[in-house]
């Protein structure tokens, strides 16, 4: 073998060892980056809303949670001043119904997320459960709304098991989003 043979085989061997130093430098960051990536995603969905941490409680028996009874407070989500309040039962809205039964109503239990609880209003009022309250108030309908930010399927069935049904509804409403609501029931997460 040739000087310049010998040469030219270990440049090629060591454009070999420069190369799989590389692809393991390459290897590394990769697994590093993702490893921190993975990280602040997983802080970044276990931080609640400073909405979530004063509106929702467990549930007696932790198999779900639901809303605080006499909460109001004012925040701002989307750039929009939002008050939520709640009722001595936890009811979202200002108006507080009474589980006991007034004779000559009917009386329409909601069911359902953030949207149904009217968390995207900017007052109750003004969500869509809060509106059909106002558009029946005077033809013998009272609303009971047990939606809580963040239910699913499950959990409001749990809402429904142990304390929708305890109301007496003659209608029971279920509002879900398209959105969520669906997807994460099919895949286990709500």
């Amino acid at each position: 073998m040739s000087m310049a043979q010998g040469a030219a085989g270990n440049q090629g061997q060591s454009g070999v060892r420069t190369f799989r130093r590389k692809a393991a430098l390459l290897a590394v960051g990769l697994f590093l980056g993702f490893l921190i990536l993975e990280a602040g995603v997983r802080i970044f969905l276990s931080v609640r809303g400073p909405y979530e941490l004063a509106l929702l409680e467990n549930r007696p028996g932790g198999k779900s949670y639901r809303s605080r009874a006499d909460v109001r407070f004012i925040t701002r989500m989307e750039n929009r001043r939002v008050v939520l309040e709640t009722d001595r039962w936890g009811r979202p809205g200002p108006g507080a119904v009474a589980p006991e039964r007034r004779p000559g109503l009917c009386r329409i239990a909601v069911l359902g997320d953030s949207f149904a609880f009217g968390l995207w209003a900017d007052h109750y009022t003004n969500s869509m459960i809060g509106l059909a309250q106002r558009l029946t108030v005077s033809d013998g309908v009272e609303w009971v709304n047990f939606a809580a930010g963040g239910y699913g399927f499950s959990d409001m069935r749990v809402a429904l098991e142990e304390e929708v049904l305890d109301w007496r509804p003659d209608v029971i409403l279920l509002c879900a989003f398209n959105g969520n609501d669906i997807r994460e029931t099919y895949l286990g997460l709500g």
